[in-house]
């Protein structure tokens, strides 16, 4: 973690002298650069080989962090240490600093000097708020390893309209690279100051040839202010982009790339991803994300491109799908979803949320089942219902578990009702998937959902519109004392419920993590600071890990966020809520914050007992 130039030089002086006892430059084998005004993560610096993480944080520091990244490790292809955190990089807005500023090289050439004596470096991460110093760039490339840039733009080819020109010769080097492995790109088409960024424009131009060895690419698409100038910008079109230099004869056009990683985290449009397919060759890709928003009404175009894409064979590669579906034109979208899935190789990772029913779902894991080993699904749940488009009941699982044998690694909601033997029978059914060694359950509850007349009415059917759906929004203070009860025996998760959860599961042998977060869905009283702050004080998430043997570790996530509330507590005065609380659980105590737990489950699993430090209650 780079924090400033007298800080660098320290940690630099320091490694210095650890890493010459026993040649051990050598051993390097990845290096990660943090820091800088916008840079928040928390991870290692060094890595050594064979694969032991050199950190200087606190023990624990993180570890919330990285479970809440977990999903991001599917993006892109590559060793952990490499890839982005997309909670961990804040995108810059307008304020990136200039590539030249006083004494850049000078501060930067201590590292590019350390950097030189790692023979043995494969990976260098620049994850700094600052562009990649020159000086260190030449040092990467004369090594012939890889870069990773996670907040890569080419400032220069920010543009006023009026004044256009070529690109910076430091920064043509960069875009050029022969060590440029993978980047993140934040872009936008006008700043907030009603300049042209181009960024999006040169990037494919890498893609398609310029930089050679880019095999991951995620766009980040920014959202400017609403400034006047910017307001005036957008009335006229965007000019064409002439190239990193306009009106000369040098020539950067190429053919078509081979990346194998491509990630839209704000959609593409049918367009774009037309224009995408021309400069690379989707043959070649490996990995797919794309997460269009709630109101993306052109998704469907885009997913029936890719359909046609995908039975004319040109995504013959792909192994990783990952979409987020948005909710309009639902039928259509659904049909041409299930075109695309059932023309694809069989894959070995999917993961879909947003607008997904079962009429997407089933025939997905028919053609995809035998192959499978990571599946999640987060289907969407309309407001005040008592269950998402796709309920993961017991037949549900069971159907998993005749589809897709070989999953290692799921993740979906499930409905909590109150520890019975239907919930209970869902986790066991988890344990017949013979392999599965990561869990991740999203436990959702409900407090007052809106009960329609007729069994399963208020699912959301995928051929529905969800503007169709019209529902009653009640005020917290309407809500019947059974229901909030209702709430908190739902909502309350702790350490024993989650240890008896993960014995259920791992009932099977193989399971070795499970991620227990709890959820309120959407619907009356939602908005009630008060009900909030109790389900957030009970409803806690877990993480159980068994080690090799066969101990099981329970340990809470967000427990710092939850002791703030607990100095709200005591200052409750009685109310609905209150004594919803206090006939809900017996009062042992004045502090009737600390009275209350977890209803078992129906049928436990014996081995409670093999638990090693179960953290709070």
């Amino acid at each position: 973690m780079v924090r400033g130039r007298n800080e660098l030089q320290d940690a630099l002086r320091r490694w210095s002298q650890v890493l010459s006892i026993g040649g051990r430059f050598r051993c390097v084998r990845r290096l990660k650069i943090l820091g800088g005004g916008k840079i928040q993560e928390g991870e290692g610096v060094l890595q050594e080989s064979p694969g032991a993480t050199v950190n200087e944080q606190d023990e624990g520091e993180g570890e919330e962090e990285e479970e809440q990244d977990d999903n991001i490790k599917d993006y892109f292809e590559m060793h952990d240490f490499c890839k982005p955190s997309k909670s961990g990089i804040e995108f810059w807005e307008d304020d990136m600093p200039l590539l030249h500023h006083e004494d850049y090289t000078e501060t930067w050439q201590p590292l590019a000097d350390f950097i030189g004596q790692l023979a043995g470096l494969q990976d260098l991460v620049w994850a700094y708020a600052d562009p990649l110093p020159p000086c260190i760039l030449s040092v990467v490339d004369a090594m012939s390893c890889r870069l990773h840039m996670h907040n890569f733009c080419l400032n220069s080819l920010i543009q006023h309209r009026d004044y256009r020109h070529d690109i910076d010769p430091d920064e043509f080097a960069l875009a050029t690279s022969t060590s440029l492995y993978s980047i993140v790109v934040p872009y936008h088409d006008l700043d907030s100051d009603g300049d042209l960024d181009y960024n999006r424009e040169a990037v494919l131009r890498m893609v398609a040839g310029a930089a050679p060895r880019l095999a991951h690419v995620w766009m980040h698409l920014c959202l400017p202010e609403n400034s006047i100038a910017f307001m005036e910008a957008m009335r006229s079109p965007k000019p064409a982009w002439s190239g990193f230099f306009p009106g000369t004869a040098v020539a950067d056009e190429h053919g078509r790339g081979s990346l194998q990683s491509l990630f839209f985290d704000s959609g593409v449009s049918h367009t774009e991803l037309s224009s995408w397919s021309c400069h690379t060759d989707f043959a070649k890709l490996r990995r797919i994300t794309i997460h269009w928003d709630y109101e993306s009404s052109d998704a469907v175009t885009s997913l029936q491109i890719l359909g046609e894409i995908a039975l004319a064979g040109g995504l013959k590669s792909l192994n990783t799908l990952v979409l987020s579906i948005p909710h309009f034109n639902a039928r259509p979208m659904q049909d041409a979803l299930i075109h695309l899935l059932e023309h694809l190789n069989p894959l070995d990772i999917l993961d879909l949320t947003g607008f997904i029913g079962h009429k997407t779902l089933e025939p997905a894991l028919i053609h995809h089942g035998g192959t499978l080993r990571k599946l999640r699904v987060i289907p969407y749940r309309a407001y005040g219902t008592l269950s998402p488009m796709v309920e993961f009941s017991e037949a549900t699982i069971q159907r998993l578990v005749e589809l897709c044998p070989n999953l290692e690694q799921v993740e979906f909601p499930i409905n909590r009702t109150h520890s019975d033997g239907r919930e209970t029978r869902i986790y066991r059914s988890l344990s017949a998937l013979s392999r599965l060694k990561h869990v991740s359950l999203n436990l959702q509850f409900s407090v007052g959902a809106i009960k329609q007349g007729r069994k399963r009415e208020e699912e959301l059917q995928d051929d529905e519109e969800e503007e169709g759906l019209v529902f009653r929004i009640s005020a917290g203070d309407d809500l019947p004392l059974a229901d909030i009860q209702d709430g908190f025996n739902n909502g309350a998760i702790d350490s024993s419920l989650a240890l008896s959860i993960f014995n259920l599961i791992s009932s099977g042998g193989s399971l070795k993590h499970l991620r227990l977060q709890i959820e309120r869905t959407r619907g009356p009283g939602s908005e009630e600071p008060d009900l909030n702050d109790m389900l957030a004080w009970i409803g806690r998430n877990w993480v159980c890990e068994q080690d090799d043997g066969g101990k099981v570790s329970v340990r809470e996530l967000g427990k710092k966020k939850r002791m703030i509330i607990q100095e709200e507590l005591p200052y409750f005065e009685e109310s609905h809520y209150l004594t919803a609380w206090k006939n809900t659980w017996p009062q042992k105590s004045s502090n009737w914050w600390e009275n209350w737990r977890s209803l078992p489950l129906s049928d436990e699993a014996e081995g409670s007992e093999r638990v090693e430090g179960s953290g709070s209650q």
